[in-house]
């Protein structure tokens, strides 16, 4: 059977062939197409849906939403709402659990760094519990921290101590959560700082001890600038993950006592999937992002400068 012909003009062909040869300029686009349609339809999307939901009155049940203007945001900040004082003791673990998160793994990174027997062992130690499931975490510290059955209260009895209401009171309670906290993340903390130190050049400490530097001194003008970058970097992954922090305060204390722990994105997700005004849900979450964002922005200033 004779062969038909092709139809298609030399100079279709040529152009054809150059959007699809390696050097066209298509071809990083199709590379990132996948991920950019994943990014599209589960980030971009869910944001502006979220956008168009603090606006309005939406009905999960009947699937309806009407515009109804800042009525959402006017209903957050009442005094009967919750937000402001969620909001309150989510500043309250920021400012008080992540210095205490970036000083200990900056030491622990500076201890791991360092040349001591079985380092490896105990790098591995340190960053396992960042990989354990924040519902086995939070009952296994439970527990530990349980007023009648606790081990941390037999251990206390045994010392000549009296027991302690540890998820009783609010200090104590706030002080669990950000050691449960510290605990389980210190592994995302001192990695990042551990890397950092085994990136300075030691060409630099061997100059400044030539030059007559001190150990303290060497660290003060050498390790600290050197580690800027990597400071803020934690610094600032720390205070996101600190505004979102969620599983462990809501299986462990429960935002109680008396809402003395009460976290925002608790107080977003009690909104939203608990008395189902996604509305004031979805407005609380806004607010959130825009702090964040301010926050971000300025430390990264600050910390330009």
């Amino acid at each position: 059977m004779a062969v038909k012909p092709s139809t298609v003009s030399w100079p279709v062909k040529m152009k054809y062939a150059r959007w699809v040869s390696d050097d066209s300029p298509l071809v990083p686009f199709l590379f990132i197409a996948p991920y950019l349609a994943f990014f599209i339809v589960f980030t971009v999307y869910p944001i502006i849906q979220g956008m168009v939901i603090a606006f309005s009155d939406y009905d999960l049940i009947a699937e309806s939403s009407r515009f109804i203007g800042l009525a959402n945001f006017e209903a957050i900040f009442d005094p009967q709402n919750l937000f402001v004082k969620s909001l309150t003791n989510t500043v309250k673990y920021v400012v008080f659990g992540v210095p205490v998160f970036v000083v200990v793994g900056f030491i622990i990174a500076l201890v791991m760094n360092s040349d001591i027997p079985g380092r490896i062992v105990f790098r591995s130690v340190f960053a396992m519990p960042f990989v354990i499931n924040v519902a086995a975490m939070s009952l296994m510290f439970l527990w530990m921290f349980d007023s009648r059955v606790g081990i941390i209260n037999y251990y206390f009895m045994k010392l000549g101590l009296p027991p302690q209401e540890w998820l009783s009171h609010p200090t104590s309670a706030l002080g669990v959560i950000i050691f449960v906290s510290l605990w389980w993340g210190l592994g995302g903390v001192y990695l990042p700082f551990l890397a950092a130190l085994q990136d300075i050049p030691q060409e630099y400490y061997e100059a400044a001890a030539i030059d007559g530097a001190n150990s303290l001194q060497s660290f003060r003008y050498i390790t600290i600038p050197c580690l800027k970058p990597t400071m803020l970097f934690v610094t600032v992954t720390q205070v996101i993950a600190g505004f979102q922090v969620f599983g462990q305060v809501l299986l462990i204390t429960g935002g109680g006592p008396a809402n003395s722990t009460r976290v925002v994105l608790q107080h977003i997700y009690d909104s939203g999937f608990q008395f189902f005004r996604l509305g004031e849900a979805s407005a609380m979450a806004w607010i959130l992002f825009l702090i964040l964002m301010g926050i971000t922005v300025t430390q990264f200033r600050l910390m330009q400068r």
